[in-house]
């Protein structure tokens, strides 16, 4: 029995270390002290305070960083969340052991109270691939305007409309209001002092005719003050016409293979029968019918065809249609193509464009008016 367990005892050295050899040999751990390390960037600090200042004082800022790893740091894209952020130059490519830096500007000029503006920062960086640095302060404006603009909704082309706006002067100081103009026609401008030196009244009116559907105005005041030489307001108008054409915006396949039709519905604001004159574009792949409703207020349906073989531009056709209205002679609609690759589409390709006045050249293919 005592020969037996001697036995045992021995082959239990020996075979751990046959099965070893048998495996072959042992693998030695990674240290990871001795791991290479990845790209990484360390900041100073990701969000930068500017305190409180008056609205109108350009902020700028450079976020400085080391790259702390073994790689080189690339910045592949960075993004902003406000028009307001402007991004200047930034160091896309950062070796191990280096710094860079990536500079902001924000714009206060139309900034008021507390303001927290981010920036992403996209990275090769597995540990943080899409890093947040953000400027943040407190912005006051030196003039409280009230409302913020003169926006006039439904407004019929052919009457006046005007609105009023309350001007106060935050300044510690009296200031006096020099001039006040407009870089659009479609607009009139006036300002009156209510309070000497502290309160104004802005009156800012359309002018008739107006004929396009959507007017975009800037007003310029400037004042005698040297730390605040103006204020600008904007002025925005939208302008019911007579007779509208909805949708403004047909859109065919990238490639048409058989007949394809769309429709736009031609109707009279407020629901009075009129005619269609003609409709003018010019490409000879295209088709249009023109189709009087059943019932004369409801206006017209037009019935576009695009044939085989339909090759349209970037920036469409103008479909241009005539009437009889006093105030909406021509209007439009245009005419567009899906791109082949719906992932190049813009944002701009999708943006509706809104009826324009105006002619194109003329296409027999139009055909008369038919009742349905």
């Amino acid at each position: 029995m005592r020969f037996l367990m001697m036995i045992f005892w021995a082959l239990s050295l020996v075979l751990p270390v046959s099965v070893a050899t048998a495996q072959g040999p042992l693998k030695e751990a990674k240290d990871p002290a001795k791991q290479k390390k990845g790209p990484q960037a360390e900041f100073e600090s990701q969000t930068f305070r500017f305190g409180k200042l008056r609205a109108g004082v350009e902020v700028k800022h450079d976020f400085l960083f080391k790259n702390t790893g073994e790689e080189d740091f690339v910045i592949r894209d960075v993004k902003v969340g406000c028009s307001c952020v402007v991004m200047g130059q930034f160091d896309a490519i950062v070796k191990p052991g280096e710094t860079g830096k990536i500079q902001v500007s924000l714009d206060t000029a139309r900034l008021e109270h507390k303001v927290s503006k981010p920036i992403q920062v996209l990275t090769n960086s597995s540990e943080s691939p899409a890093i947040t640095l953000r400027v943040a302060g407190e912005v006051w404006q030196p003039f409280k305007v009230t409302p913020s603009a003169a926006v006039f909704s439904r407004v019929d082309g052919k009457r006046r409309k005007s609105k009023k706006i309350n001007i106060k002067n935050l300044l510690p100081r009296d200031v006096k209001l020099v001039s006040v103009t407009c870089d659009s026609e479609a607009f009139s401008v006036s300002v009156r002092e209510v309070k000497e030196g502290k309160n104004f009244e802005l009156e800012v009116a359309t002018v008739p005719p107006l004929t396009d559907p959507s007017l975009h105005a800037e007003i310029t005041i400037l004042t005698d003050d040297l730390e605040v030489p103006k204020i600008t307001i904007a002025a925005v108008a939208h302008v019911t016409l007579p007779v509208a054409v909805t949708p403004t915006n047909l859109r065919f396949p990238s490639e048409v293979v058989a007949p394809t039709k769309r429709f736009v519905y031609v109707r009279h604001a407020r629901g009075k029968p009129f005619k269609i004159e003609g409709v003018e574009f010019d490409d000879t792949h295209l088709r249009v019918n023109i189709i009087r409703e059943k019932k004369a207020s409801r206006g017209y349906k037009i019935m576009v065809t695009a044939t085989p073989d339909l090759k349209i531009g970037k920036d469409g056709l103008e479909v241009s249609i005539k009437t009889n209205v006093e105030g909406a002679r021509s209007i439009s609609f245009v005419v567009r193509q899906h791109a082949k690759d719906p992932a190049t589409l813009s944002r701009k390709q999708f943006r509706p464009t809104p009826a324009r006045t105006g002619s194109s050249k003329k296409n027999p293919s139009a055909e008369p008016p038919k009742k349905d």
